[in-house]
């Protein structure tokens, strides 16, 4: 497991799910961790079992006086945040022609300017320290497209130039970005999405039959190669857009029978 001792975290969308896993890898890894939602409950819930290296804080990601608020309350309790984990995301599933106008921009609100703001909000601190991670987790769905998932997919590829462009403007400062794509994961928010959606739970399904790694991600597979993003084992590492998704974006593999 990379080392995280002296990295003080703060991860998006950390209550529950993928982020909540996240959180428990990187206080497992030596991290002091800043759980970031809107989940209040679920959040501190999280924070209180994690215990002393946990702290959760309010936030809502597309408001640019949530991540000021959120941040002053991690450097108060640990201290300057080193390392950002841009997690929150939300998901729709429609038709282009039938997804509404105000869901479209929710969606891109969340899950394209929160990681804006995000990236926004840390960089004054790490500028000051000379150096600092960034890890912004799109989805391999951006980065070759998915039916009936226009404002998700457009935001996800939207974070591949984000990321590359806030690398090539901070890498002389000592602070490194990265975007981590993960392929088709079990988590609460895609059981949610499956359940309420038949067209696209046989899309998903499918696509986990035909790719490499037959079958759907568990959320520590991509804990992991976070916290290698973020461990200083990853000093010559900026600008990547790294797929960890079981070979979803190669095409399609004979499954075995």
């Amino acid at each position: 497991m990379p080392n995280l001792d002296s990295k003080i975290v703060l991860v998006t969308g950390g209550a529950r799910g993928m982020g909540a896993c996240h959180a428990r890898n990187f206080v497992d890894a030596g991290a002091r961790v800043v759980i970031a939602d809107v989940l209040d409950d679920e959040g501190r819930s999280t924070a209180s079992e994690l215990g002393e290296n946990a702290l959760f804080v309010h936030l809502d990601v597309s408001s640019e006086q949530s991540w000021t608020d959120a941040i002053e309350a991690a450097r108060s309790h640990f201290g300057s945040v080193t390392s950002l984990v841009n997690n929150a995301g939300i998901e729709l599933a429609a038709p282009l022609h039938e997804t509404p106008v105000e869901q479209w921009d929710k969606v891109i609100d969340v899950n394209l300017k929160g990681v804006f703001l995000g990236i926004k909000a840390v960089i004054p601190d790490m500028l000051s320290a000379k150096s600092g991670s960034i890890v912004n987790i799109g989805s391999g769905a951006g980065l070759i497209g998915y039916e009936n998932m226009s404002a998700y997919t457009s935001t996800k590829a939207g974070i591949n130039g984000l990321t590359k462009t806030a690398a090539i403007e901070y890498g002389k400062h000592g602070i490194r970005v990265n975007a981590l794509h993960p392929g088709i994961v079990q988590t609460p928010m895609l059981k949610d999405t499956m359940d309420s959606n038949a067209d696209l739970k046989q899309i998903l399904n499918d696509s986990v039959k035909f790719q490499a790694i037959g079958r759907m991600g568990e959320t520590n597979e991509i804990s992991e190669v976070i916290s290698f993003l973020l461990s200083d084992r990853a000093s010559f590492v900026t600008g990547v857009s790294l797929p960890v998704d079981g070979g979803l974006i190669l095409g399609r593999a004979t499954p075995l029978a």
